[in-house]
């Protein structure tokens, strides 16, 4: 019987192996879907998402030696907001020189960016558990996810920071003892988004937990000075405009209901991925890794609180998500190990049955830009220099300047920070736009701008009306932030 143990040890092996194919078979046709989707959306001639416009307007600002924290007065109707670090806008402009102004470059930037930080996270699970098929599998899961899938092919900071992010947390995980080659890419991270805190602060816990003082005083001290010193440097250099930009710009108020509305039905589509990393909680001792992982999912559940402020979207949660699959292929890998028959194969199970589940969600045939083309070439085509529009990316592929980039934000400075409408309206009023692009019509406008604190809307009931008295609808389009466009009146 002992000379038959090793065998009948490999052919258990072998057999769960076998059940681990509709695992990875799921997540291979998932992370397809998602890049496939991708790769579909690179050269669409249109932003696809509100602020893939704005971002683009920075960054060919900058081609053209424009001032990316211009300090904005108030009074004066030219309105420019800038929420992220330079790095972002850098990144971009440097794209647009070599490649030409279009959204192709940096969407492939996006792409490439969601790419690595699967490769990062499979990297880090290999190394926390030795295991190449569980990386390879967590690791694209994070692509097969309905949120990636939704944001890979959208030009936003989100998945470039993160990249940065997670360098900096693999190469802490793999050598703690030289935590400093961590940090310039954490602090590249910031330079792309500052809420990107998770991981650095996951490893400073992390330091703390291990009672490792010392590394832990000069870690926190060197995450500390690095990025206030570039705040003050950069917001030296711009006369006080990148402190406007990172925090006097934003005015969104936070309410409980977005969360519960946005967040939890999110948690609960993954419940099966958190079921997997529940064993990590409880286990003693925790596996290599695990400790520091749960710390990161942590922290980025904290974070993802965020979408709770006007305006936030689901981009916020892809670094929970990311932490998410960490920890669930932790769990995955332990449940493998040590759990019994029953527990391997309803792990499987139900790990399969998510994977179609969430393969379903994120399958997203139908375009719903079917008149974005005709909408760019109006705009392109018309002989008026001076136009405002809710839709960013077609006033600077056409080359037109941006007289206000982002009318959620000013609309909320206006509503909650007591900024003065007058002088916007009274450029409505006095009819100098040549026209006027917005995402409906006006019954759609009214319904959308309530007066309330609170609200999503992008204009305030006061523009709504002056647009009314002085500007007639001409045109109409099926496209996201560009359905109808308003002209001057004939008579006042």
């Amino acid at each position: 019987m002992r000379a038959r143990q090793p065998e009948m040890a490999s052919q258990t092996e072998t057999r769960w192996y076998k059940l681990e194919w509709p695992v990875a078979v799921a997540v291979a046709l998932g992370c397809a879907n998602s890049l496939a989707q991708g790769a579909a959306s690179l050269a669409k001639p249109y932003q696809r998402d509100y602020v893939e416009g704005i971002i683009l307007a920075a960054a060919a600002g900058l081609t053209r030696g424009e001032p990316l924290y211009p300090l904005p007065s108030p009074s004066e109707p030219v309105y420019i907001f800038n929420p992220y670090g330079p790095l972002s806008y850098y990144s971009v402009a440097l794209l647009l020189k070599g490649f030409g102004v279009s959204f192709t470059s940096p969407r492939l930037l996006v792409l490439l960016s969601g790419i690595l930080v699967a490769a990062l996270l499979a990297s880090l699970l290999r190394h926390w558990t030795g295991s190449w098929r569980v990386g390879a599998v967590f690791g694209a899961l994070f692509l097969a996810l309905p949120i990636t899938s939704a944001w890979l092919p959208a030009l936003r900071v989100d998945l470039p920071g993160l990249a940065l992010s997670l360098t900096g947390l693999a190469l802490f995980a793999r050598l703690p003892e030289r935590w400093y080659a961590s940090v310039p890419f954490f602090v590249a991270a910031l330079l792309v988004k500052y809420s990107l805190v998770a991981a650095p602060g996951a490893c400073l816990v992390f330091l703390l937990q291990q009672r490792n003082w010392r590394t832990a005083l000069w870690f926190a001290g060197t995450m500390a000075a690095l990025p206030v010193l570039a705040f003050t440097v950069l917001n030296h250099a711009t006369g006080g405009g990148f402190a406007f930009h990172m925090v006097g710009g934003h005015a969104s108020p936070f309410g409980l209901s977005r969360i519960l509305v946005n967040v939890a039905p999110f948690w609960l589509i993954h419940l099966p991925l958190l079921l997997l990393a529940f064993p990590l909680v409880a286990q003693r001792p925790r596996p290599p890794g695990a400790l520091l992982a749960l710390i990161y999912f942590g922290l980025t559940s904290l974070a993802s609180l965020a979408v709770g402020r006007a305006g936030f979207d689901l981009n916020h949660l892809l670094e929970w998500s990311a932490a998410l699959c960490l920890c669930a292929g932790l769990g995955y890998h332990e449940h493998m190990r040590s759990g019994g028959a029953t527990v391997r194969t309803l792990a499987l199970a139900g790990l399969t049955v998510l994977l179609a589940s969430l393969i379903w969600l994120s399958w997203h045939p139908v375009e719903r830009w079917t008149e974005c083309r005709q909408a760019y070439a109006y705009v392109q085509d018309h002989p008026g220099k001076r136009l405002l529009s809710e839709n960013v990316g077609a006033l600077v592929l056409a080359g037109k300047p941006v007289v206000l980039n982002d009318p959620f934000a000013y609309t909320l400075l206006v509503k909650n920070k007591g900024w003065p409408e007058a002088p916007l309206n009274e450029s409505v009023r006095a009819r100098e736009f040549d026209a006027i692009v917005v995402s409906g019509d006006l019954a759609y406008l009214r319904r959308k701008a309530p007066e309330t604190l609170s609200s999503d809307s992008r204009w305030s009931p006061a523009f709504v009306e002056t647009l009314a008295e002085n500007y007639r609808p001409t045109r109409r389009f099926l496209c996201d932030d560009a359905a109808v466009v308003f002209e001057p009146a004939a008579n006042p």
